[in-house]
């Protein structure tokens, strides 16, 4: 019931209005996402500092709600999760408090979908702490590249996962142009070779986006 019974109901619907050889995954955010929308984006590294158990205590229980609402996804033929987690950035905490208060909770969530095959992790921010979560078990990785290091090539010395990004959602895909997505996705092609790659934005794509852009964005795509 509630918004997480919505979106199951959601799934439902997609599922039933897709082929069955297109996938799709579900939006999951991390316990310490959900935390951050509970008490403030500003407030959230003053109240773990301040309450570090009470902090733990609601951590753990939202991975007890999140967990169950995985279960209930899977049960709508999920292929997978996108994660999505928001404080892994050196603008909001230490490497030391995200992984205190942060990694344990996304590895326990990320745990209830290792059946599934199309996990993509994605690392909200700039300024990313992307070696803390580079080897969590997913088989995707998705992060604003082009706001923030790594680039794709980086990224690509770092870790054997597929990477996920080379468009600015905004810049690029609400205001820019065709000539500035073939730019972009021509300099992503010729960092990975084409392999490892999933062409996206660094982020999700915004609902003001012009067709006439995503067009041009198959359009490019089909002629590589």
């Amino acid at each position: 019931k509630g918004g997480l019974g919505e979106q199951i109901k959601c799934l439902s619907l997609i599922k039933k209005n897709i082929p069955d050889s297109t996938p799709y995954i579900q939006t999951i955010f991390s316990p310490l996402a959900q935390l951050k929308n509970l008490v403030g984006r500003q407030n959230l590294p003053v109240f773990l500092r301040c309450f570090p158990d009470e902090s733990k205590e609601m951590l753990s229980k939202i991975t007890t709600t999140t967990k169950l609402f995985i279960e209930e996804c899977k049960k709508e033929k999920i292929d997978g999760i996108f994660y999505a987690i928001q404080a892994a950035t050196f603008e909001q905490l230490s490497e030391n408090e995200y992984a205190l208060f942060g990694k344990s909770y996304d590895l326990d969530i990320l745990s209830t979908v290792q059946d599934l095959w199309l996990n993509v992790l994605h690392i909200h921010g700039t300024n990313i702490m992307f070696n803390l979560v580079k080897d969590y078990p997913c088989q995707i990785i998705n992060w604003h590249d082009r706001e923030s290091r790594p680039s794709l090539n980086e990224a690509q010395k770092f870790t054997s996962k597929v990477v996920c990004g080379g468009l600015r959602r905004i810049e690029t895909m609400v205001l820019g142009d065709k000539d500035q997505i073939l730019k972009e996705i021509n300099d992503a092609y010729e960092q990975t070779g084409g392999l490892r790659w999933i062409l996206s934005t660094g982020c999700v794509l915004m609902l003001t986006t012009p067709p006439g852009n995503i067009q041009a964005v198959k359009e490019v795509v089909q002629s590589l």
